[in-house]
């Protein structure tokens, strides 16, 4: 409105998915009054404005020199008490309903049947939180007690994902993009993910990593078994996912597109 108001163009950044109809009927509207441009992180985004005039995709960025591929495994492992060989899947996820924790802890169950030597990390919890409690309860049935770390703060999000041979997204929800997806991808990591709208669009099955349906513990204990039982394509696909995140999900490559944007709305 102050936009409107000063007859200045209006440059919408538009980075949330909304579940219910009406409230994207809302948006939609809202942004054909009030956008002179519109900015989506992502194509499930940009299909709640398909009566704008153009809404462009412009995914946000990642900085390649800080989530780059290294040594950051091994102080990790060493303090969890982790085996340098052993295999380790991991998430990273915040307390915020529909992350998945719950689904990935019946995935790592069913994973440990078949690769035992398994180990699972969740990042980004805090480990006295009640979720975390939970999880440890969870655990315990599961009889993953000893091969379950919960970590919030203690190391930062790159050792963390640094130690994981396998990225597993299992989020519940619609997500509107992924940026630990991109994360993981940087550090060269292959990734088992929830098709659940911006991972579909980030992940290519079969060549970045393996896409399941939303919700199935099953399938997405298959995605990670699969990759764990065969390394060459676990490189491969770390590999992959590298190279696709450097072309598609850099600072500057998201830089450019948004100075691109911007001079277009001012010319």
């Amino acid at each position: 409105a102050a936009a409107r108001r000063a007859r200045r163009p209006a440059l919408w950044l538009a980075h949330e998915w909304f579940p219910a109809p009406p409230v994207r009927l809302f948006m939609n509207l809202h942004a054909r009054r009030t956008a002179s441009a519109l900015a989506c992180c992502s194509d499930l985004v940009a299909s709640q404005y398909r009566t704008h005039q153009a809404p462009m995709l412009i995914p946000p960025g990642e900085d390649p020199a800080e989530f780059a591929p290294g040594e950051q495994n091994k102080p990790v492992r060493e303090r969890l008490g982790i085996p340098a060989n052993a295999p380790v899947a991991g998430m990273a996820a915040d307390a915020y309903p529909g992350r998945g924790h719950a689904l990935f802890l019946r995935a790592a169950a069913r994973i440990r049947e078949d690769v035992r030597d398994a180990h699972f990390v969740i990042a980004g919890l805090n480990a006295d939180s009640e979720l975390a409690r939970e999880l440890t309860a969870s655990a315990e049935k599961y009889g993953l007690a000893s091969r379950l770390f919960i970590q919030g703060h203690e190391f930062d999000e790159v050792s963390l994902i640094g130690a994981m041979d396998v990225f597993v997204h299992p989020s519940q929800r619609t997500e509107p993009f992924g940026r630990d997806i991109v994360r993981a991808m940087l550090l060269g990591k292959p990734v088992a993910a929830s098709a659940s709208g911006g991972p579909d669009e980030i992940v290519r099955n079969a060549e970045t990593g393996i896409l399941v349906d939303s919700g199935d513990s099953v399938r997405l204990a298959r995605a990670v078994v699969q990759l764990m039982d065969n390394p060459e394509v676990m490189s491969a696909f770390g590999e992959n996912g590298r190279a696709r995140a450097l072309d598609m999900f850099t600072m500057d490559r998201t830089a450019r597109e948004f100075q691109a944007l911007l001079e277009r709305v001012i010319a």
